[in-house]
């Protein structure tokens, strides 16, 4: 496999009323896989579980606030390192949100890293 360029995988933005989930899942095609180095969030408020999970039968995280997986955008605090997940190509990523907030939150998860193409001859 051979390094291209850096790419960000991201989910909508989930508006959650007070007490709600939602999910989504971020399908890779056939043509790369993908390496995820850092996971970013952009929240109203952090009070928000989440779970993720990858090639079908991975679990990075299920049920865990938010701010003890992800950078969250803004805050300054930090830096939560994971370790480098790759993605295979044909295959997804499925990001859930729980908002324990009282109030709604607005949440989008960005996974950064990098693209990643088999050469011809591998």
């Amino acid at each position: 496999m051979r390094e291209t360029e850096s790419k960000i995988l991201s989910t909508q933005v989930f508006n959650l009323a007070a007490g709600t989930s939602s999910s989504e899942t971020i399908q890779t095609d056939g043509s790369f896989e993908f390496r995820i180095d850092d996971i970013v969030a952009n929240v109203t408020s952090p009070d928000l579980l989440i779970s993720i999970k990858y090639n079908s039968d991975k679990t990075l995280v299920e049920g865990t606030y938010i701010n003890n997986v992800c950078n969250i955008a803004g805050n300054g605090g930090p830096l939560k390192k994971i370790s480098s997940i790759q993605i295979k190509s044909n295959s997804s990523i499925i990001v859930e949100v729980k908002n324990e907030s009282a109030a709604a939150n607005k949440v989008q998860i960005s996974f950064i890293g990098k693209k990643l193409i088999k050469w011809k001859n591998q």
